[in-house]
Parts: C-alpha cells; structure tokens; sequence
C-alpha cells in the first residue's frame, strides 16, 4: 500500500491490474488482501473480477454469485446495480465478473471496459483480478486500460523464465509495471532466506497464517508472509490462495 502511494505522488494508479504468470501462485488472494488494506486505510476500492474465464472474487468476499461484468459491458444490467458492497467495510465494494462470456478477451479490451473502470475510478481505486499472463492474453489486454500491474510470483513455483515471459508480455503491449509481490514466502526453516538468491526453491513446509501481519514494501519485491498480508477470517477462511 505504501509502495503504490509514492509511485507517481502527482498521479498515483486509480487503475491497477493484479496477475501472475501462471495459475495457483496466490493473485486472488493479494488482491483480496490489498483490498482490504486499502479500505481499511480509509480508501474508497472497487475491486473487479476480470477473470471472465475462471472468476473467483465473487466466492473469496463470501458474496451473491450473479450480474457482473459482462453484464455491464453487454448493456444489460447497470454498473450501480451490480457492485456488491462488502459489510465489514462499507468502502469496499465488488463487482463480479457476471456471465461467462465466449469472446473474454474482446469484452475486457473493448471501449466499453475502458469506460467503466475510468466511471469507476473516478471515485475509487480499482483493483482487477486478471488472469494469468501466459496461458491468455486477457491480463495484458486489460494492462492497456489500466495505470500499472502487479505481478504475484509464488516462491517454490514461478521459474525465472515463466517471470521473464510475463514481463515480456506486458512490455510488449507498452504496460506499465507497478511491482510484484513475492508470495508463500516461508518464514520457518531452511529455505526461509534463500529465497533472495532465487524464488525457486520450494519450502519444506507451508507458513501458517499471520492473520494481522502487513506486507513489507520495502524491497524490489512486496515480500509477505505465507501468503502475503492475511484477509480477515471473515473473507479468507478456507478460500487461501485463489488464483
């Protein structure tokens, strides 16, 4: 959260795409849990299920499942009427991604799309749940649209190539990257500081649950406990690591 204010102090991103390079590497989840921080700092956050192939904010908030983006985008519901706000914090709210679409990446890089995140960040930071840069081109669409991405790498998982692909992929579309956040980090054990030299070495153990810790955003990479800054119990019980 820090990190993202002093990015561009005269402009910070209103609109910011979260993704991975791959599935599994825990994007659902920080964005969930940036969320939550956001909101809980005092600022007003939408944040948009753009995973139109494989949604899963709708289930990680505990929300109805429903109208969404596609909705929206196709003319047949309203953008006031779909955003769900989340009770335990009535400055967050969620906009699923409604309808499994045929053509997900048209929808997410047409005019429209535009228009509702800009509608939306008028008076909101916007967080977008994309889907991973290599197997689709969606996050990358979305990318063009949005102030910046945050890239999630799972330690244990991400390979340096898969990295350098996703990076390759948002470059070649001219998108801007914001950070990334180095995820499953193992704060026991072993392998609880090589990961400086290398995010490939898996852990011996999976971290428990820091249920108030807050990320470090000093280094390079936004390192995080376990699975980064935790979402309270209320949103994150049983759901860790989605996406």
């Amino acid at each position: 959260r820090t990190n993202l204010s002093f990015l561009d102090v005269d402009q910070p991103p209103r609109i910011i795409v979260v993704t991975s390079s791959v599935q599994a590497e825990g994007k659902s989840t920080v964005t969930a849990n940036l969320a939550v921080t956001l909101a809980a700092a005092g600022e007003n956050v939408v944040v948009v299920d753009g995973d139109l192939r494989r949604p899963t904010l709708v289930d990680v908030f505990n929300l109805v499942p429903g109208v969404g983006v596609t909705d929206v985008l196709t003319g047949t519901a309203e953008l006031a009427d779909v955003l769900q706000p989340w009770g335990a914090l009535p400055n967050l709210s969620v906009l699923g991604s409604g309808r499994i679409p045929p053509n997900p990446s048209e929808l997410l890089g047409s005019q429209a799309m535009k228009n509702m995140l800009n509608a939306l960040a008028e008076n909101a930071i916007v967080l977008i749940d994309a889907p991973p840069l290599l197997p689709v081109t969606d996050a990358a669409v979305l990318s063009r649209a949005a102030d910046g991405a945050i890239v999630v790498i799972r330690t244990g998982r991400t390979t340096q190539e898969q990295l350098a692909q996703s990076l390759g992929n948002l470059d070649k579309v001219k998108g801007r990257i914001l950070g990334a956040v180095l995820n499953y980090v193992p704060t026991k054990g072993t392998d609880a500081y090589s990961y400086y030299g290398t995010y490939t070495s898996a852990p011996t153990s999976a971290p428990g649950p820091v249920a108030e810790a807050e990320p470090d955003l000093t280094g390079p990479f936004w390192e995080g406990p376990g699975e980064s800054v935790q979402v309270p119990e209320s949103v994150s019980a049983g759901r860790r690591a989605r996406g």
